[in-house]
Parts: structure tokens; C-alpha cells; sequence
């Protein structure tokens, strides 16, 4: 099974070169007890050490199964100590962080078992060896020959061919050497066990097979007891050594576990740049947040409006205020004459539309088009049917728009996708007169909201509304229609104003209906027949006057049907997105003659450039400050990796003896930095948020501000997530010296 060809070993120092092996030739068989003897320092462990792959010869051919290994890789060299070789050591080398059944399982976790498997496997094993009732104590909680039978049950779970055994009984008492040696005995009847020992008695009472070595060279060779030979088996293929990376991670978190009050304390310690951090970000976006909320109580409020009419409301100024109260709890709805500005004229052409539709959708969240259409609504109010005319109109927000920016007064908000309509008031609870009066009100009493809600609100089609009188088509009473069977029903549900922390009223007062009833409304007087002979015709089907494009397109669009929008409203996301929109719809007016230019009006954009860099130069400043610190608290928890490297230097070469790989060394501590990383970073984002509440105390009494600092906890996270990368990265060198570290050196150091 293994054969040595002329193999010799020397060891070069910076004072000299020692031979500790020469010229060794050695044919050993597939099974049986093979001591190696001889005084300290000859060679023995050296032997040992060549034979379990943890050292390689200077010189000469170490042959497994027939096979030279010095085609080996270090893969090939893992997998052999792992599937291979069972290492039995003086000390035992049982990792002191580990209960007994999780120190058995770990050659199985190398070599790929799951771990319900692998617990399965060293629980058979150590049952077998004689430690049932000892499987979930730690190594320290047992005696001298209990660890070194745990020892013994960890080389042999893997079902290795070769079992070597290093002074096995050298830190035992007479009574358990005994018993150690009956146990390598009977181990020693279907697999090959190489033990080195001091203890000539019983070499020669339990060996096949005794060599003596002197000076590095072997000088006797006995055969002791006979040795029945075993055929090998053909080989059967066992995947390669490789420790999962959960097995690494935790190997890490019970030695973390078992330093608890250290781990706490780096982990504190490197959490300070964690908070310096935090809270400077807290500060920096608590005061973006309250500059944000500033302009969204004056400005922001409003989307990006292009119309032919760009309508503008001014801001509200107490000094132009009416003598109502602001707000008021009463269910009044007032009459007034309200003021409005128009600020610019603009031509909408259909080319616009098409140059709208080839804006990125990723720079807008919605854009709401309106056609301008007029149509047939009619009212019932206290028993008198009226035509409203066009003071019902299409509403053009959002249903989250309408939600986030107005409160309901009465009844409840209009859902979009519904036959459904609100009417809106101003924050004095006023209505334009002229729209009170179009409802069927006088125009100088106050109105209850109950009347506003109780007005009985019907859409006509066309169909209905005009009938085709010889060549002309004549609008019908609205008290011959009101009752039409096609007449569609519009419930208006609530009574609703803007919210009282705006500075601007968007929506004009009146009555308001959805999206989803305007497109039905499109779609149904595209396929009336008046509109049909309008489409049709360059004469006006209702009066019989000439028509040119531009009126026969208004004539269309009073009967409810449009080709293309009169208006847009385009939501952003972002105020950088809004940005971006601002620059689509400008660069248009590049492709036309200054007479055809289009401007877009955005009133959140006024002033809002130069305060968005004043806040982002000073975040930036105060973010490289406090990376920095951030960093060396990095840099921290890089050292404490080593310093725990140091520390585990005897780990790492029994997790070598057992097939670890060097990647997985590294993992071992690269995950332990991790988790401090993670640990650092969980504690850093606690204490901050703890702490948050007294910086505010503190700004208040600087800024009269309340509440400034503030952090949303998904930037937390990614602070967490920030910290455990940085950290990751300090633990890349110490987790290299780990896994770059000598399996013998390691085994030795004390």
C-alpha cells in the first residue's frame, strides 16, 4: 500500500542544513500494526509526517496504491489526508471550541456529507470507540484517554486505509495506554496502523511489524507478529476535499463564541466608525429630509404641467388671504370669485404628442394625458335639471397623487378606475362662484356640503344627447335625456381640498371625474354617429358653418372625441428625474421655430438647483470625514483577525492533518471577520439610532429644528452591508497568512 524509494529529508535553516531523513526504504502492507521506534530526534514523526502528507520528501518516491505521488497536487495531497490518512496524535489536538461529536464530524464536513450525515456518522463511530455518553462534551470535559479515543474515532470516521498514530499514548497512564493500544490493535486487523512510540514493551507486545530508526536511518526492521495480507480493493472515487463555506463560517462563530466578552468588545471598539459614520449621515439626510419637506410644502406638490393654458396659482400669502378661516372644520362649501393667472400661451400640435410618446419611460412614473373633450353631464339638483356646461372636467392626478397630497372632507376619495367623481375645494373651503352657479346654486349662499354630495350627476352619450333633424343634428333638452336608459350614472363621493402643510392649491375648485370614465367617454363618441358624420364632413354638422382643421378639431373634441392631448402632466420620482424631464421637453423647442415652442411649467424647480448642491457638497465633506474613521476601524478588526490567527495556529494544522485545504484555512478566518464585520456593523446602527434621539436634543437647541437627524433604516442596512465589505477586505491578509501556514509548524507550536 505504501512504499518509500530511497526517500531523505533535510531541513534547510539560515545556520545550517539537517538531514533528518536518509536514503529510508519502506514496503508496507495493506493492513496490520507498525511501529516505529527509536530515540528522540532520529526521524520517527519526520517518517510519520511524509507518510500523512503533511511533509514531502527532499528526495526519493513516496508510493500510495502503486502510484507516485509526486504527481500530487495540493488538492490531490487534501484529499489523501482526508479520505487517505487518519491522523492519531500525543496531545490528541481536539479543537477546544468544538463538543466532541461536532470534533469527529469535521473530516466528514471536508469531505462534502451534509451535516445531518456527517453528526450521523461520528455518532456511530464514537459509540464504537466507547464514547456514547460523551458526545456533546467539550474536550476539556473529559480525560486524558477519552480524548485520545475521540482522537482515534476521528481518524477513523472517514473510513481511512491508514491510520497513523504519533506517541498515542504518550500523555497516558498505564490503564489507558492499554486500552488505546488494544483499541489501534483491533483497528489494525482490516486497515494499516503506523504508530511511533518511545515504548518499546508495547511496540513488541501489540506490533506486526517494529523499525528502529537512529540518526535518521532505519537500522532494524522485525517482524513481530505475523500479518495476514489483504488484496486490495480497487479504488473507488471520493469527491475532492473541500470544506463548505458554512462549515467555515461556523468554525468561526463558536470560537467567537467561546472569546464572548472579546468579541463584544472588538466588536464595540470597531463599531465607533460605524457610528461616526451613521450619524453624520443621520445629520445629512435629516437636513435634506427637512429641506425636502420645505420645498414639498411650497412646490413640490405640483408635477410638470404642459398645456396650451399653463394655469398658475399663486402661493399663499396672508396678506392677500379672504376674511374666511384657513382650513375650517365646518361642512360650508363658500361662492367666491378666485383669481387665477394664466402664465403662458402654448400651441399643442400632434408632432408633440409623438415627440411625448419617445420620451424614456425610466425618467417618468406616470404622464397623464388630457384631450380637453367636452361632453354631456347633466345634474339634477333639489328636483331642477341643469347643464353644468363645461365646468366638469377630467381629472388629471393620480389616485396616489390625490392621496398623498389632499384630504377628504366628506364622503371619501374617487377611485380612478370607476364611474366616479369628487369635487374639490379650496383650503377656505371655497368654490368658484361661477362653477356654484353652472351647478344649479345662487352663487351667494353658503352651500352645505350634504347639498354638494346630493347632486345627482349623469353622463349622456351622444346618441342620446343629439338627434339628426334632415341634414343637421339638434341637441336635446336635458330634461328629454336625463332619464335615458344609456344615461351612465357618475356618483360623486367625496368633497376633498389640498392638505394643509401646501402652500398652493393645484386643482382649480369644481367637479372632477376619473380617467377611467373619460377614456369611455372617448371611446364611445368616436363611434357616435355625429361624430362620425364630423369626421366626415369639413361643415359643421350641428350649425352648418365652414370648418378649417384647427376648428373642426375643437368642433370634434366638444362632442367628446380628440385625436391627440391638449395637456400633459408628467410625475417624476425624483427630483433628478424631474430634471431630466425639464430637459426632454426643452430640447423640443431645438426641432421648432421660436413660434412654435413649447415651454413645460415646473414650479418645484424654481430656486431648488443651488440649495440641492449647497447640501450635496457638505454631505460629501462630512461623509469623507467620517470614512475615514470608518476605515481604521477596519484597519482594527484586520489586526484582531491576526492576532486570532496567532491564536488558532495550532487549529490550523489539525484541520490540515484532516484535509483542510489551504482555501479553507483562509475561509475559516475570513469568515470570522465577517462576522465581526457584521457584529460591528449590527452594534454601530443600534447605537446610532440609541444616540440619534440626544443629537437632536442637541441640534434643536443649535438650529431650533426638531427632530433633524434622522436615518432611513434601509440606508442602515447598507451601511451594515458597506461595513461588512470594507471589513472583509481587512481580513483578506491575515486570512492569506492562515492559510499559507505549515501544517507541521502549526501542530508544534504551543
Amino acid at each position: 500500500m505504501l512504499k518509500l524509494l530511497n526517500v531523505s529529508k533535510e531541513y534547510i535553516t539560515e545556520d545550517e542544513n539537517i538531514l533528518a531523513l536518509r536514503d529510508i526504504n519502506l514496503d508496507l502492507e495493506s493492513s496490520g500494526f507498525v511501529s516505529i521506534v527509536g530515540p528522540s530526534g532520529c526521524g520517527k514523526t519526520t517518517l510519520l509526517n511524509m507518510l500523512g502528507g503533511l511533509d514531502h520528501p527532499t528526495n526519493g518516491d513516496l508510493y500510495f496504491n502503486n502510484q507516485n505521488t509526486k504527481s500530487y497536487t495540493d488538492s490531490d495531497w487534501d484529499t489523501y489526508r482526508n479520505q487517505k490518512i487518519g491522523f492519531v496524535f500525543q496531545h490528541y489536538y481536539l479543537i477546544p471550541h468544538l463538543n466532541i461529536i461536532q470534533n469527529i464530524a469535521l473530516p466528514l464536513s471536508i469531505a462534502g456529507y451534509d451535516q445531518k450525515s456527517a453528526l450521523e456518522k461520528a455518532k456511530d463511530i464514537l459509540i464504537t470507540v466507547g464514547l456514547k455518553d460523551k458526545l456533546y462534551k467539550k474536550p476539556n470535559q473529559l480525560s486524558g484517554g477519552q480524548q485520545q479515543r475521540a482522537s482515534i474515532a476521528r481518524a477513523l470516521v472517514n473510513n481511512p486505509k491508514i491510520i497513523l498514530a504519533d506517541e498515542p499514548i504518550g500523555s497516558l497512564d498505564h490503564e489507558s495506554s492499554l486500552e488505546i493500544m488494544e483499541l489501534l490493535k483491533n483497528i489494525s486487523l482490516d486497515r494499516l496502523v503506523v504508530m511511533v512510540t518511545h515504548n518499546m514493551k508495547l511496540a513488541s507486545d501489540y506490533s506486526n511489524q517494529i523499525i528502529t530508526i537512529d540518526s535518521g536511518m532505519i537500522k532494524d526492521r522485525k517482524l513481530n507478529l505475523p500479518v495476514k495480507s489483504k488484496d486490495l480493493k480497487p479504488e473507488i472515487n471520493k469527491n475532492s476535499a473541500k470544506m463548505s463555506f458554512s462549515t467555515s463560517f461556523k468554525l468561526s462563530f463558536m470560537n467567537l463564541m467561546k472569546r464572548k466578552l472579546r468579541t463584544i468588545l472588538t466588536s464595540l471598539a470597531a463599531s465607533i466608525g460605524v457610528i461616526g459614520i451613521t450619524l453624520v449621515l443621520a445629520v445629512a439626510f435629516g437636513f435634506n429630509r427637512f429641506v425636502e419637506v420645505r420645498k414639498t410644502e411650497t412646490l413640490n406638490a405640483f408635477p410638470i404641467q404642459v398645456d396650451r393654458l399653463s394655469l398658475v396659482v399663486p402661493l399663499f400669502d396672508e396678506s392677500y388671504r379672504p376674511n374666511l378661516d384657513l382650513f375650517p372644520d365646518t361642512e360650508i362649501a363658500y361662492p367666491r370669485n378666485i383669481q387665477y393667472v394664466f402664465q403662458t400661451i402654448n400651441t399643442i400640435t400632434p408632432e408633440y404628442f409623438q415627440y411625448v410618446e419617445k420620451m424614456n419611460p425610466a425618467i417618468y412614473e406616470h404622464i397623464h394625458y388630457n384631450y380637453k373633450i367636452q361632453s354631456n353631464f347633466v345634474i339634477e339638483n333639489s328636483g331642477s335639471i341643469v347643464n353644468p356646461g363645461s365646468v366638469i372636467k377630467e381629472i388629471d392626478v393620480s389616485e396616489a397623487y390625490l392621496s398623498e397630497n389632499f384630504e377628504v372632507i366628506k364622503g371619501r376619495m374617487m377611485q380612478l378606475e370607476s364611474f366616479e367623481a369628487i369635487i374639490t375645494l379650496d383650503r377656505y373651503n371655497r368654490l368658484s362662484k361661477d362653477i356654484a352657479e353652472s351647478l344649479g346654486f345662487n352663487g351667494d349662499d353658503p352651500i352645505s356640503f350634504d347639498d354638494l354630495l346630493g347632486l345627482k350627476l349623469k353622463w349622456i352619450p351622444n346618441d342620446v344627447m343629439y338627434t339628426l333633424d334632415g341634414a343637421n343634428y339638434i341637441k336635446n333638452s336635458v330634461s328629454n335625456v336625463y332619464g335615458s336608459a344609456l344615461a351612465i350614472d357618475i356618483e360623486i363621493v367625496g368633497i376633498v381640498r389640498i392638505q394643509e402643510k401646501f402652500n398652493i392649491d393645484y386643482l382649480r375648485t369644481g367637479i372632477f371625474y376619473s380617467t377611467h370614465l373619460a377614456k369611455h367617454i372617448m371611446g364611445d363618441s368616436k363611434n357616435s354617429e355625429i361624430v362620425v358624420a364630423q369626421i366626415s364632413s369639413n361643415i359643421n354638422v350641428i350649425d352648418n358653418t365652414a370648418l378649417t382643421q384647427s376648428t373642426k378639431d375643437t368642433a370634434l373634441r366638444n362632442l367628446g372625441y380628440g385625436t391627440y392631448p391638449l395637456a400633459y402632466v408628467f410625475y417624476s420620482k425624483t427630483f433628478s428625474d424631474k430634471d431630466l424631464i425639464m430637459d426632454y421637453l426643452k430640447a423640443y423647442n431645438d426641432t421648432v421655430s421660436i413660434n412654435q415652442a413649447i415651454e413645460p411649467l415646473d414650479l418645484a424647480g424654481i430656486g431648488l438647483a443651488t440649495m440641492r448642491t449647497a447640501i450635496d457638497s457638505v454631505t460629501i465633506i462630512l461623509i469623507v470625514f467620517s470614512g475615514i474613521a470608518l476605515l481604521i476601524s477596519n484597519l482594527m478588526i484586520g489586526i484582531m483577525t491576526y492576532t486570532s490567527v496567532i491564536e488558532r495556529t495550532k487549529e490550523i494544522g489539525i484541520l490540515r492533518s484532516v484535509g483542510a485545504r489551504k482555501k479553507d484555512i483562509g475561509n475559516i478566518f475570513y469568515s470570522e471577520t465577517l462576522m465581526i464585520g457584521i457584529l460591528s456593523g449590527t452594534l454601530g446602527i443600534l447605537i446610532s439610532y440609541l444616540l440619534i434621539p440626544f443629537l437632536n436634543m442637541i441640534l434643536k437647541t443649535v438650529t431650533t429644528i426638531e427632530n433633524l437627524a434622522y436615518l432611513f433604516f434601509p440606508y442602515a442596512i447598507i451601511l451594515v452591508i458597506i461595513n461588512i465589505l470594507l471589513t472583509s477586505i481587512s481580513g483578506i491578509i491575515p486570512a492569506s497568512i492562515a492559510s499559507n501556514k505549515d501544517p507541521i509548524l502549526c501542530l508544534r507550536n504551543e
